[in-house]
């Protein structure tokens, strides 16, 4: 078994160090045999893919500076190769899907300009692709993440109306490829982010009831999808971000009775994936933020019953907190701290 098979195996575990250098004994051999004939595409193409396979372990543990290094070294290499076959599909959408690797990471460290910047040249390229070809399915759906990484970043810089027109590129896409095939299950969850993307901007605008139509729309996406299939734990995930979108949109129109609905909904499935998932440490996280927006909706509400009832409700998200150990550990237990004072007094 290759190292870099070997590597996707401790990965998939979780066993992100021992991954880590089980690729970079990949890539030492890799590099060795770039460096003997750079004129091997072959083998210029498995060192970007090595480096790629280190970037992303570096992604998963954090390390964003070192995993953008990385992804540069493999965006060198797929730049060249590119350049050498312009008319290499393939070539071309390796390269893309470098621009994409990179633009996320500047999109983390919050270096929007830079991503955005990357993302366009992501764009040209997938672009040109899916003209050529506007049967390819694969690259009509790679133009639609491009749109939705553009509006990603331009909806960070409060460009809603940008963003909203990305969005919108991308959902035309989406919802032509899901209506082709709706038995497809990715495309139609392609279709709910969709949906939700176009969602988002619109509660930013403050356009709350088209908002929520939006959102709907997601959440009945995801709700058939989930009920297809109730062993795969990221319907069921994608489901519970519906409730809580939905949710919220509910609360701000001052709907508290329809958002708590909603955000029990969404409890009931956070809390049967942190059940199943104890080391799952985003899972925990969603359990506690349900779990305190549970609890503050219904001491919002009122009643002496529904204040105990939500006192009961921060208090289990404060016992989850005490085993969580992501990094705002300590916040979210001030958070909670701070729900339970104010219904004292």
């Amino acid at each position: 078994m290759s190292y870099g098979k070997v590597g996707d195996i401790l990965k998939a575990q979780g066993e992100f160090r021992e991954a880590l250098d089980i690729y970079r004994q990949g890539l030492a051999i890799g590099k060795r045999l770039a460096d003997q004939d750079k004129s091997n595409a072959g083998w210029q193409r498995d060192l970007s893919i090595a480096y790629e396979k280190i970037a992303n372990v570096l992604v998963a543990q954090g390390e964003l500076q070192d995993a953008l290094d990385a992804y540069q070294q493999n965006l060198n290499i797929r730049r060249t190769l590119a350049d050498q076959d312009q008319s290499n599909a393939n070539r071309q959408q390796d390269l893309s899907l470098s621009y994409n690797n990179i633009g996320w990471v500047l999109r983390a460290q919050g270096k929007l300009q830079e991503a955005l910047d990357i993302y366009q040249q992501e764009l040209a390229i997938t672009k040109r692709l899916a003209d050529q070809d506007k049967s390819n399915a694969d690259w009509q759906r790679d133009l639609s993440v491009s749109y939705n990484n553009l509006g990603d970043v331009l909806q960070a810089q409060v460009k809603l109306q940008e963003a909203l027109d990305s969005y919108q590129q991308a959902f035309a896409i989406g919802k032509r490829l899901a209506d082709q095939d709706k038995s497809n299950a990715g495309w139609q969850r392609d279709l709910s982010i969709g949906y939700e993307h176009i969602g988002g901007v619109l509660e930013a605008q403050g356009k709350r009831q088209d908002a929520l139509d939006a959102l709907q729309q997601s959440l009945n996406i995801r709700r058939t999808l989930a009920d297809q299939e109730k062993s795969n734990a990221g319907w069921q995930r994608d489901l519970s971000v519906s409730y809580k979108n939905v949710g919220y949109i509910l609360e701000e129109q001052g709907k508290l009775q329809d958002a708590l609905d909603a955000y029990q909904q969404n409890l009931k499935i956070v809390q049967t994936l942190a059940d199943q998932h104890k080391s799952n440490a985003v899972w925990q996280r969603d359990l506690i933020a349900s779990l305190y927006k549970v609890g503050t909706i219904t001491a919002k509400i009122g009643g002496n019953s529904n204040v105990t009832q939500a006192a009961d409700l921060l208090r289990a998200g404060l016992n989850v907190a005490e085993l969580y150990s992501g990094p705002d550990r300590q916040k979210i237990i001030d958070n909670l701290n701070l729900a339970l004072q104010k219904l004292v007094h």
